[in-house]
C-alpha cells in the first residue's frame, strides 16, 4: 500500500487503481463522535438579571447569574422509507438514547418519516426512554419534519436526520442547527443545501 501511495503521488497509477487507493486510504470519521460533539455544541447557557451574580455584588457590580445550563428541545428524525438498514437504525437508536441520557434536553422528539410523518415520540427530561419500532415505508421527502416543527411552534436546539440523502429538501433552511447522518458515502452525493453532514459507517 505504501508503494501504491507513493506511485499515486507521482501520478504513475492507472485511474481505476488510483481511485481504489484513494478510497482505501481515506480516513474514516467516527460518526458517533461527530453526533455527540454536534449535540453538545448546542448546549445553551441562560443568564438572568433577576438573579444577580453574588460573586460580584460586593464590588458593586450587578451582573446576571447563570441559572440554567441545559439544552432545550432535541429532535432526531429517522428515515423510514426502507433505504436505511435495520442495523443502522438500531445503532442510531442507541445513540439517541445516549445523547438523551448525557445531555438531558428539555424534551426529546423522535420523528419517523418517509414522505410524511408516520410517528412522533416525545420524552421529557428525566423520563425513561424506550424507543418504539420504526413506522413508515415508501418514498423519501425531508420537508415534513421541518414543516411539522414549525406548525407545532417547536424551536429545537438542534435536529439530527438519519437518511440516505435521496429526497426532497425544504425550500428554506431552518433557524436551528441541522446534522445530516448520511448512510450514503458523502463522496457520492451533493452537499446538503444547509446543515452539516457526517457519513454513517456501520
Amino acid at each position: 500500500m505504501q508503494a501504491a501511495k507513493a506511485a499515486q503521488m507521482r501520478g504513475k497509477l492507472p485511474g481505476d487503481l488510483s481511485a481504489m487507493v484513494a478510497s482505501a486510504t481515506r480516513a474514516s470519521v467516527d460518526w458517533r463522535s461527530v453526533l455527540h460533539r454536534f449535540a453538545f455544541e448546542q448546549t445553551r447557557s441562560d443568564y438572568s438579571w433577576a438573579m444577580p451574580n453574588r460573586r460580584y455584588t460586593h464590588m458593586g457590580l450587578y451582573l446576571p447569574a447563570l441559572h440554567d445550563q441545559s439544552v432545550g428541545d432535541a429532535v432526531f428524525v429517522r428515515d423510514t422509507s426502507g433505504s436505511v438498514f435495520d442495523e443502522t437504525q438500531a445503532q442510531f437508536g442507541a445513540e439517541i438514547e445516549a445523547v438523551f441520557a448525557s445531555l438531558q434536553p428539555r424534551r426529546l422528539f423522535v420523528l419517523d418519516c418517509d414522505t410524511r410523518i408516520a410517528q412522533v415520540q416525545c420524552f421529557e427530561r428525566g423520563e425513561a426512554i424506550e424507543l418504539g419500532p420504526i413506522r413508515g415505508g415508501g418514498g423519501t421527502s425531508f420537508v415534513a419534519p421541518f414543516a411539522w416543527l414549525e406548525e407545532q411552534g417547536i424551536h429545537p436546539a438542534f435536529l439530527v436526520y438519519l437518511t440516505d440523502m435521496d429526497g426532497k429538501f425544504p425550500a428554506a433552511p431552518p433557524a436551528y442547527p441541522t446534522l445530516w447522518a448520511s448512510t450514503t458515502p458523502l463522496r457520492r452525493i451533493a452537499p446538503p443545501p444547509f446543515g452539516e453532514a457526517v457519513e454513517v459507517i456501520v
